[in-house]
This record gives structure tokens, sequence and C-alpha cells, in this order.
């Protein structure tokens, strides 16, 4: 919420205590779009790459 959210919530998949779903609620597309392109930390940057990886070799392996 530290970057513009409004809400923030998290939920956990009740079939698969594994997964999870963040969800965030901003005011408008292009406030999204500020978020994910200007307004990230280097520390909110790095764990977006490492979890951007996790999901890629994540995904590579179930197919």
């Amino acid at each position: 919420m530290r970057t513009g959210a409004l809400q923030w919530n998290l939920y956990q998949d009740g079939a698969d205590p594994q997964q999870y779903l963040e969800a965030f609620l901003v005011a408008s597309w292009e406030e999204h779009l500020r978020q994910h392109g200007g307004r990230l930390t280097g520390f909110d940057r790095e764990v977006e790459e490492k979890t951007r990886t996790m999901l890629e070799s994540a995904t590579s392996r179930r197919v």
C-alpha cells in the first residue's frame, strides 16, 4: 500500500494451501501502470524479479 494502493488482500487457495493470490485495488489503470513503472523501490524490484524467476521455473516444470 506504500506505493498507492487503496486496498490489499491475500487469499489462500482452500484446495491447495501452497497457492496464494495477492490482490491490490488502485484508483485507475494509469495508477496501476505507475506502480509498476516508477514507484518501486530497489528492494521491491528485487522481490518482483525473484518472484518472476520462481514462477517461470514452476511453470516450466508443469509443462
